[in-house]
């Protein structure tokens, strides 16, 4: 949490009273609450503390969003830190954008802040496009690399789903329904770690918090519905493409277990109750195939009970053990 906090403070006094640093204690019970306040004292005009019962990240979200005043505002998990040179550069840049989304690089680290993987992007830079040059990045765009127009995701009603860990991924999608522009600044601003015990992306706590992910895609089906009116084509249509691979992605680890392990989890409810509520979804599923290499319809074959699934369940299983 220290360094968290640090890498937000930055050297140019100007600059840095151009943030509003919202610091939200989700519940914690060890030393959290009185690292932040600390941070609040010593810089009171920046940092602001908001202690409240534990809701999980998408209650943070919802309990900061109406409070930020900053014209733009991006989401820094308590384990990870920014590239303090990065930020204060993209800070002093933000400045000159105007889009509803801007796209940085960010840095996958270890716990001695080595870095494990650099993430990039092949966008024009800092020239505007819209979200069908977005759809063609053949790099998937996770969390770190979002900073959003505060006006933007307020005047769409956006809200996080609450009382379950991974709703990140609604974070880094929804809002695009009301995305118009986006730019690309090539500043590295975000190291997140990788491998610290305890995370949620153990896969320990995948399978055991499966039935959160499943709970998750749902809400996100039920969410995209509702921001139908505000999206355009190209919004609608790259929502559509990645909430199918959501729900796909339940099935995949309902049907075949996640790094080998398999998952407690009624999957034919679910499956029921996507017919039932959200019954495009349902239909395209039918199509969706295990990878390029395996253009297995999986999900059509447990849905139809093929008497080959159990070869194609082993056949998955063995190419997913060969390539993780």
């Amino acid at each position: 949490m220290p360094k968290c906090l640090k890498s937000l403070v930055i050297e140019d006094k100007a600059l840095f009273q151009k943030l509003d640093v919202i610091v939200v204690n989700d519940g914690s019970r060890d030393h959290t609450s009185n690292i932040a306040h600390g941070f609040e004292a010593e810089y009171p005009d920046v940092f602001r503390v908001i202690d409240k019962p534990n809701g999980n990240y998408g209650s943070c979200i919802n309990v900061a969003l109406p409070l930020a005043t900053g014209r733009f505002v991006k989401v820094l998990d308590a384990d990870d830190f920014f590239d303090e040179l990065g930020f204060a550069r993209f800070v002093e840049k933000l400045e000159d954008y105007d889009a509803d989304l801007v796209i940085t690089d960010y840095d996958m680290v270890d716990a001695d802040s080595n870095v494990l993987q650099h993430y990039a992007y092949d966008f024009p830079q800092d020239l505007p496009f819209q979200l069908e040059r977005f759809g063609e990045c053949e790099n998937y765009i996770s969390m770190p690399a979002f900073t959003y127009r505060t006006d933007m995701i307020r005047s769409i009603g956006y809200t996080q789903m609450e009382g379950i860990s991974y709703s990140d991924t609604e974070w880094i999608l929804l809002p695009l329904a009301g995305v118009r522009q986006i730019s690309y600044c090539s500043e590295t601003v975000y190291r997140a770690l990788r491998g610290r015990a305890g995370q949620t992306m153990e896969t320990a706590r995948i399978v055991k918090n499966f039935w959160m992910r499943a709970e998750l895609a749902l809400d996100m089906l039920q969410q995209f519905e509702q921001l139908r009116s505000v999206a355009e084509k190209a919004g609608i249509d790259y929502l559509l493409s990645r909430l199918d691979l959501v729900v796909s992605g339940v099935y995949r680890v309902g049907v075949f277990g996640y790094n080998g392990i398999s998952v407690d989890f009624d999957m034919q409810k679910f499956d029921a109750t996507l017919k039932e509520t959200y019954p495009g979804f349902y239909a395209r599923a039918d199509s969706a195939i295990y990878s390029k290499r395996i253009p297995y319809h999986f999900i059509r074959g447990w849905r139809r009970k093929s008497i080959l699934q159990p070869l194609h369940i082993a056949i998955c299983k063995a190419y997913s053990w060969l390539v993780s």
